[in-house]
């Protein structure tokens, strides 16, 4: 229905997107930036979306062309604040402690981007490290008074990356990837079973992926 009512870059995009993550990454990257490369879309958004697609399935396959995708994106959309993320979680991964703190600056308003800056100052013992995590706990813990967490994902992220609580951060990724499966939701979950010693959630999700074709570069728990 998409490809019908806006027909181009970001059909496409989408349809990539499925394909990447149903068996065929590599097949689904290379077409996507043939035609992007080949498109004459005058719409910024249609191009830009298929760059920040082409970054998210770069970053799938391994690729270091993934940073590259994301910084075209945010050199023309700073605000952008899902390919921010996504960038800072990739640097974030590979223990780029600095430039994680540079995308995250002034962005602590924001769950997601408070919690991978709250991360990378804790590995790195950033000494601004402390007041950040003491916002974050105040912050959640009156959004689950209020019963407004709204997003999970970052929570559990908090708990199992910054407090060292891997049960309770299990339990929040799991209730999370029953809406959210998302490569980095399904990575999360992955860590959290894996930090909690849970056999039968890792087996589990090992099985969904094997089911559905998934394979990422980003889940060396799968392997271990």
């Amino acid at each position: 229905q998409l490809a019908l009512d806006y027909p181009g870059l970001i059909a496409e995009s989408c349809s990539a997107q499925v394909a990447a993550r149903t068996g065929d990454p590599e097949a689904a990257y290379r077409a996507l930036e043939t035609r992007l490369a080949n498109s004459d879309a005058k719409r910024p958004t249609a191009r830009l979306w298929a760059e920040g697609t082409l970054g998210d399935i770069a970053a799938q396959l391994g690729r270091e062309a993934a940073a590259r995708h994301w910084r075209d994106v945010l050199s023309a959309s700073p605000s952008d604040l899902y390919i921010r993320a996504q960038l800072a979680d990739w640097h974030l991964q590979r223990g780029h402690y600095r430039e994680v703190v540079a995308l995250t600056e002034s962005y602590e308003q924001v769950d997601s981007l408070a919690v991978i800056r709250a991360i990378a100052m804790h590995r790195s013992q950033h000494p601004e490290q402390d007041a950040l995590t003491q916002q974050l706990r105040e912050r959640f813990s009156e959004a689950r008074w209020r019963g407004a967490l709204l997003h999970q994902r970052d929570y559990a992220r908090f708990l199992l990356d910054v407090e060292g609580r891997p049960e309770q951060a299990l339990e929040h990724a799991w209730d999370n990837w029953q809406s959210q499966r998302e490569p980095l939701d399904t990575r999360l979950l992955l860590r959290s079973a894996q930090a909690a010693g849970n056999r039968d959630t890792l087996a589990f999700l090992r099985q969904w992926l094997e089911q559905y074709g998934q394979t990422d570069a980003r889940y060396p728990e799968v392997a271990s």
